[in-house]
This record gives structure tokens, C-alpha cells and sequence, in this order.
């Protein structure tokens, strides 16, 4: 995930969403293992479970965890737009980059830390920072803030998105993430 032709791969926006290009070459490391992507992707997410005691396991799957969101992040970085749109009205695939994006950016430390910080300040929920969040990930997928939220909120309510099994499953991960990061921070304050 850290090389340079990883980089360039994913930098190039013709290779598709970035995060199925990952899964893909993650799926080619299985396979070299012969080992089903099914089954190796319920072995990395039972470490846990099955090696509670393995400090070193563990890390090694954390370290992971934090490199694959730093190459999904640095990957948009990449492919950000010179120039925010205006006019256009957002697909369903920069819809679902949105929403994915904005969950790996409230993982980061960077976030973290503005939400605590904006806890701390008023003992509310950090809204204003969620605001920041999503108009900063908006321009990463190149939308200027507001066209881009009306954009994303007129997709919301139409019907594409109600028939849309994928999109709706994706914003629901995204609510519920956006909600228990920013419950978890308020809930480590008030104790």
C-alpha cells in the first residue's frame, strides 16, 4: 500500500473508485497466498477475538487499519480537482466517494482532535466541526462546499437514492460512524 506504483495506480482515476481498487489488491495478496479473500478478511477481523493476548498481532493490525486510510486519503488528495465544480449536479459514484471518504476522515487523529477540542469548548456535540469536515472532504472530491452539500442533498431526495440498495447502505455506515465518533468524544468528556 506504501509503494510509489501503488501511489501512481491509484492516483489515476481511470483504475475506478479507489476503494475497490484496494480491495482488489488486497484480493491479488490473497490469492498469492491461496487463501480465499472470504477467508482471509474473517481471519484479520477475528485477531482480536482469536489472540486477545498477541500485542504484536494486534499492532500489526492497527498499523495496517491506519495505512490503508492513509492511502484511501492520500489517493483523493491525489486526484483533487485544480478547480471546484459549480455547476454540475454530483454522481452516484462521487456520492459514495463522499460518503466513505467522510468516515475515514473522523477516524484520523486530526479530526479527533477538533472534535475534542470543540467538546471541550462547549460541551456539545462538536457540530460546527462536522460542518468543517464535510465541506473539507466536499473539495477533496472537488465540489465547491456549498454547491456540493445542495448536490448531495438533492441526490439524497431523489428517487435514484431511495432505489439504491448500495448508496443507502453507504450513507446509513456514514451517519451512524459521523454519530458514534461524536458520541464516544462527548461520552469521554463528561466523565
Amino acid at each position: 500500500m506504501k509503494s510509489d506504483a501503488t501511489r501512481a495506480t491509484l492516483k489515476d482515476p481511470t483504475s475506478g473508485r479507489p476503494v475497490s481498487k484496494m480491495m482488489e489488491m488486497q484480493k491479488c495478496v490473497w490469492d498469492d497466498l491461496n487463501i480465499s479473500d472470504e477467508s482471509g478478511g474473517l481471519a484479520v477481523s477475528k485477531i482480536a477475538d482469536n489472540f486477545p493476548d498477541d500485542i504484536a498481532l494486534l499492532s500489526l493490525k492497527d498499523e495496517f487499519a491506519k495505512t490503508v486510510d492513509a492511502t484511501y486519503l492520500q489517493c483523493l488528495q491525489d486526484r483533487r480537482p485544480q478547480v471546484l465544480e459549480t455547476k454540475k449536479e454530483m454522481k452516484r459514484t462521487t456520492v459514495l466517494e463522499f460518503l466513505d471518504a467522510c468516515s475515514v476522515m473522523f477516524d484520523t487523529t486530526e479530526v479527533r482532535e477538533r472534535l475534542t477540542e470543540k467538546i471541550k469548548e462547549t460541551g456539545k456535540m462538536p457540530d460546527p466541526v462536522v460542518s468543517e469536515v464535510l465541506d473539507e472532504v466536499m473539495e477533496l472530491l472537488g465540489f465547491e462546499r456549498e454547491h456540493g452539500q445542495g448536490s448531495f442533498q438533492k441526490f439524497g431526495a431523489s428517487k435514484q437514492f431511495q432505489k439504491d440498495q448500495e448508496v443507502a447502505i453507504a450513507y446509513q455506515r456514514w451517519r451512524g460512524k459521523t454519530s458514534n465518533v461524536c458520541l464516544e468524544l462527548l461520552n469521554k468528556h463528561r466523565r
